[in-house]
């Protein structure tokens, strides 16, 4: 009786240190510490026999309420991400939402990140970022989706500075970069529809209806897509690889475009300047790193020895390119021009489609 009576005290101190947090109330987060309260706790609701349930923890559940305000808001949110973390909460907790065929872990600190650099004070976005290097996180967690079925799946991974890239604010990529970022991270993608050839008019001879779409994208491209010169030196600086590939799919075929071939797709001749003098090559054949899971199970593996995509061929042919008709799954490089970038086309040889595992 009084194990059970304690507890349920703990319980209830648990709970009341989530609502102090998610209402920023920095005093009463200290004072609920200090009676016991556990910020490490994982809570969770939808639970059955299938799936173990959404989780959550006091410091998530407080990131994921704070939508800015003022300057004093901003304080007091910094400040409480600063007492929970010091209190001992779990910097590198993913939160699961979903249910047993489809589910997608939020990093706690991807989604930190999405706050902190929308703090309007400069002081307060590196007090937030040092208190989470302080309680030692892992600063390249991903965020994770997927979903499978007799009909196809999708899966994704991205990463939070993915953004400060796109908005090209070199001044938080640094920051972030000095936390221990990777600066070849990869955001990535795929999907497949398992179709019928028969009643896929779009299908092509032999495809039996498979639609395959994948999409990579290092740091340093989306960089490079931002035509932000300085963003690009940084990455280089940083120890980013010169020579990586981007996937992209157009009309259901992979392709590949190494850094130098996008930014002369662009006609960004300074960023072609600053790549070339660190090395840079037109055609990469390095493998591609750090993408998502089962990427490479469906369509072909990416290559750069056969039908390789010029200048020429396109003006000649007067191809651009167009935007898939079947809708995407998962996060695609944004910005990027609507003419086919000079890369390398991937032919495909019919395979009966895998098996796909769990996500």
């Amino acid at each position: 009786m009084q194990a059970a009576a304690a507890d349920g005290e703990r319980d209830g101190l648990d709970e009341a240190l989530n609502d102090a947090a998610m209402q920023l109330d920095v005093k009463l987060c200290s004072e609920l510490i200090a009676k016991g309260a556990n910020p490490r706790k994982v809570f969770r609701k939808g639970k059955n026999e299938w799936y173990d349930g959404d989780s959550s923890t006091c410091l998530y559940n407080a990131i994921q309420t704070f939508r800015g305000g003022d300057r004093l808001a901003e304080e007091r949110f910094v400040d409480t991400l600063d007492v929970l973390l010091k209190a001992g909460a779990d910097a590198d907790f993913s939160a699961q939402v979903g249910g047993w065929n489809r589910c997608t872990h939020y990093s706690l600190f991807s989604r930190a990140t999405d706050r902190i650099v929308n703090l309007n004070d400069g002081e307060l976005r590196k007090r937030a970022m040092g208190a989470f290097v302080s309680a030692g996180v892992n600063p390249n967690e991903k965020e994770f989706r997927g979903k499978q079925g007799n009909c196809g799946g999708y899966g994704s991974q991205r990463y939070a500075v993915f953004d400060i890239a796109r908005d090209g604010n070199s001044e938080l990529l640094a920051l972030f970069l000095d936390a221990g970022v990777n600066p070849n991270c990869a955001e990535s993608s795929w999907s497949v529809q398992f179709g019928d050839s028969d009643s896929d008019e779009n299908a092509a001879e032999g495809d039996e209806g498979e639609i395959v779409e994948k999409e990579h994208t290092p740091l340093l491209h989306a960089a490079i897509i931002s035509g932000n010169l300085e963003l690009v030196r940084l990455l280089l600086d940083k120890g980013a690889n010169v020579n990586q590939n981007m996937v992209f799919t157009w009309k259901r075929k992979s392709y590949l475009i190494s850094s130098l071939q996008l930014a002369c797709e662009q006609g960004d001749t300074e960023i072609m300047e600053l790549l070339t003098r660190a090395g840079a090559q037109k055609e990469v054949t390095d493998p591609l790193v750090d993408v998502v899971r089962m990427f490479n199970r469906f369509g072909d593996e990416p290559s750069n020895e056969e039908g390789k995509w010029t200048l020429k061929q396109k003006q000649e042919s007067g191809e651009g390119r167009k935007k898939s008709k079947g809708k995407r799954k998962g996060p695609a490089p944004k910005g990027r021009k609507k003419s086919a970038p000079k890369s390398q086309e991937v032919k495909r040889e019919r395979k009966p489609p895998p098996v796909p595992d769990p996500i």
